[in-house]
């Protein structure tokens, strides 16, 4: 990765100047520049043709016909005189750019994913050039600037791939820039929180480097993959620091033990202290037989006055010295291990006071469902349904005041009883529009999981596609090796060669069958919980 620069001037003079180090070495660049914006393109092209390149660059975009857009690309990609390609992101998707050796990301995209896109086009099978060069351009002091630094230069995007972090990074990227636009943030605050969101991907990516390691069955990881990416939407969307907290609590209070959850006395906030007993130590050692990291958490329970936790995810990344405990954290899997086998009488049921303006004042029946969604990714979520008594109409809880209602359920304002508030009448009659309802939704949910199916499935495939066919050409520069440099050649090494690579190829066409398999869809729903609410 080259260095940033600044401006338009400064733009002008990288490329001369690379113009000039390719011209010493008798070469000649081919350059990409990529850009989000058409106008910033034309300014670009008008610049270039009036400082001498007006027959050496080409340019597209989403508003020029696609047949000119062909003819401009083969004219870049034949022609030696033409050496500069402007393009939009229509460049970035599915064209093939292997004879380019440099790219100007001149407005660099805040995913890594779309950065990786644009290098994935010209660093792929085919590619003849030892190095590619990048040129990110960016402004001093801008959010750009602060992304570029804080984010992907720790993630190291233009040095490897990162494909296998898909929706991880949709989801931090989502939430960095909620952080970048808020004006109540101070530039340096800004800071921090890119650096956190890199910390959390760089996480993420040792987890997967780590099972790569230990498992090579899974070319990209897929399974795990998609294991990994199920839990964390569902659990970040649907359980949150609270709940966890709110079940290790209750969990403490329901069973014989002088084990305690406290603030610390420093009064910090998000963090408390654990101190546990010999009795809660043995039901730890007793239930976590066989989970990853159980030595560690016993090991830290032992500790003398206690051990500092979190629920927060930005309190563990601040410090790491803080237990941080999640949905699956050894001591919370224990929990609901203990839990499903004391077959305790749960009622999915209740009658809730809540004073929030989720919905109108007044009286509704709550159906709580869940969407099961089956396809390359396997995905869960939650769906509340209020249906008014009085009118029978139908409120369809989304975001997150869909989450604010399942947080309410468990700590509602009152929990009411002996009342009369519906009838029966009430109660197969909203359950019949409820259903009706979940019914529509989960039609339309398949119309659009085949859709967005189709193209992971598409994008998957053309991944593992230049995966394997790196490594084959890795192989098969050996091989070639081999026989050029020796007249009589090992024959046993070149037969191990030649057998790598048949069976690198084997591997690639089964994989790419298995995925093809994945293009079916399926959306089914079921009722989790019902009851009463009165909105005040």
């Amino acid at each position: 990765m080259c260095p940033i620069i600044a401006d338009g001037l400064q733009f002008l003079e990288a490329l001369q100047n690379l113009e000039s180090g390719f011209r010493k070495q008798g070469k000649a660049p081919k350059v990409i520049v990529f850009s989000y914006f058409k106008r910033t393109l034309e300014y670009l092209y008008h610049r270039l043709s009036g400082c001498g390149y007006d027959k050496r660059v080409v340019m597209i975009h989403g508003d020029i016909h696609q047949k000119i857009r062909e003819r401009a690309i083969e004219r870049f990609r034949d022609n030696p005189k033409i050496e500069l390609l402007l393009s939009s992101e229509v460049g970035s998707e599915g064209l093939d750019f292997q004879f380019c050796n440099v790219m100007f990301n001149y407005d660099l995209p805040w995913n890594p994913m779309k950065v990786e896109q644009r290098i994935g086009r010209l660093d792929r099978y085919g590619q003849e050039n030892d190095k590619i060069l990048i040129y990110n351009f960016s402004i001093e002091g801008t959010i750009d600037d602060i992304i570029l630094n804080r984010l992907y230069q720790r993630i190291n995007v233009f040095e490897r791939y990162i494909g296998d972090l898909e929706v991880i990074l949709g989801e931090q990227i989502t939430e960095l820039t909620r952080d970048m636009f808020n004006p109540t943030l101070t530039p340096e605050q800004k800071s921090r929180k890119a650096e956190l969101a890199a910390l959390n991907i760089e996480r993420k990516m040792k987890e997967l480097e780590e099972f790569e390691r230990e498992s090579e069955k899974f070319l990209g990881q897929d399974e795990y993959f998609n294991a990994e990416v199920s839990t964390i939407k569902n659990n970040k969307r649907f359980i949150t620091s609270y709940e966890v907290k709110l079940l290790l609590s209750s969990f403490l209070n329901m069973v014989p033990t002088s084990t305690t959850l406290r603030p610390p006395k420093s009064g910090r906030e998000n963090v408390y202290v654990l101190k546990a007993d010999e009795e809660f130590r043995r039901f730890i050692r007793a239930y976590s037989e066989g989970m990853s990291g159980r030595d560690e958490v016993i090991r830290t329970l032992e500790r003398d006055g206690g051990t500092p936790i979190t629920f927060e995810s930005e309190e563990a990344c601040r410090d790491r010295s803080l237990m941080f405990v999640t949905i699956h954290h050894p001591i919370i899997k224990c929990i609901a291990k203990y839990i499903g086998e004391q077959n305790f009488d749960l009622k999915p049921a209740a009658s809730l006071l809540i004073k929030s303006p989720i919905a109108h004042p007044g009286d509704y029946l709550y159906f709580l469902y869940l969407l099961e969604e089956y396809s390359l990714k396997t995905a869960l979520k939650l769906v509340p349904l209020l249906v008014n008594i009085k009118d029978r109409n139908v409120v369809h809880i989304v975001d997150e005041l869909s989450e604010m209602f399942i947080g309410l359920i468990p700590t509602a304002d009152e929990f009411l009883q002996g009342k009369e508030m519906y009838n029966e009448k009430d109660v197969n009659e909203c359950n019949n529009i409820a259903n009706e309802y979940i019914a529509m939704l989960k039609e339309d949910e398949e119309k659009g999981l085949a859709k967005t199916n189709d193209s992971l499935v598409n994008s998957r495939k053309e991944a593992i596609e230049q995966s394997y066919r790196m490594k084959i050409s890795r192989v098969r520069q050996t091989l070639s090796t081999i026989l050029d440099e020796s007249r009589s050649p090992d024959e046993r090494l070149v037969r191990m060669y030649r057998a790598r690579i048949r069976n690198l190829e084997d591997k690639l066409n089964k994989d790419l069958q298995e995925l093809e398999k994945k293009r079916g869809t399926y959306v089914g729903f079921r009722l989790l919980a019902a009851g009463f609410v009165r909105f005040e």
